[in-house]
């Protein structure tokens, strides 16, 4: 046969031995093709599989990074809210100090010029009675030197009682005993007096034609009418359970 197959290939006759040679190579890929192709169709399945297995953790990671970024986030937020809400609370509390430190010291500011007042208008009070009782022919409240006019009925009996009523308020003052109600009492009667004395005085006085009996009139009237209103003033700036 070799003898055969070399004569061909001497002879030139090539075209059989070529034929064979492709078949016998065409036969041995398919055979090896045969044999590897049921091992590379059970590894498909298991690769991608494997791949979505991958692509699912990798998702799920990602999934999980982004919970973990909003959570942190979130008590980010509510720890900076937690804070601003405390320092506007810290803000309110200390304003709402400075307001109550402010209305303490106004009030207390308030009732010592109060209490000087009333130390002053006492003071004063008890003097003027006192002058009423040593010169009771004096026009009366605030006391000074113009004696009571003649045609004033019961300038004594008036100047004793202004006089009494003087001590007893001024007292009470001083004593911060009753203080609203002795101011009004007392106040009451000084304007009463200015009323019903002083104003005929006032008016008698600016019908005399000389300028210093004008002056002197309208001096006692609103001395007196200026006393009357501080003791008011008090009496109304005083609380009622004083």
């Amino acid at each position: 046969m070799i003898e055969d197959r070399r004569r061909q290939i001497e002879g030139g006759d090539e075209a059989p031995l070529l034929s064979a040679l492709r078949a016998q190579l065409a036969s041995a890929a398919a055979g090896e093709a045969a044999r590897r192709g049921p091992q590379q169709l059970a590894r498909a399945p298991v690769a991608d599989a494997l791949h979505d297995q991958q692509q699912l953790s990798r998702g799920a990671r990602l999934a999980e990074r982004e919970e973990v970024c909003a959570a942190f986030a979130a008590a980010w937020q509510i720890r900076h809210d937690e804070a601003l809400a405390a320092r506007q609370r810290g803000h309110t509390r200390e304003q709402r100090g400075r307001r109550t430190e402010r209305r303490t010291r106004d009030v207390s500011l308030t009732v010592g010029c109060q209490h000087a007042v009333e130390i002053v208008i006492g003071i004063a009070a008890i003097f003027y009675g006192v002058e009423h009782f040593l010169h009771p022919v004096n026009v009366p409240g605030v006391p000074l030197e113009k004696f009571m006019p003649v045609w004033i009925p019961g300038p004594r009996l008036i100047a004793y009682l202004t006089g009494a009523v003087l001590l007893t308020a001024g007292v009470s003052i001083l004593l911060a005993r009753k203080t609203r109600t002795a101011a009004t009492y007392l106040g009451g009667w000084i304007l009463l007096l200015v009323i019903f004395i002083y104003g005929p005085i006032l008016v008698v006085s600016l019908l005399d034609p000389s300028t210093d009996v004008k002056v002197e009139g309208l001096n006692y009237f609103f001395d007196t009418l200026l006393f009357a209103g501080a003791i008011l003033a008090l009496a109304s700036a005083t609380p009622s359970a004083d």
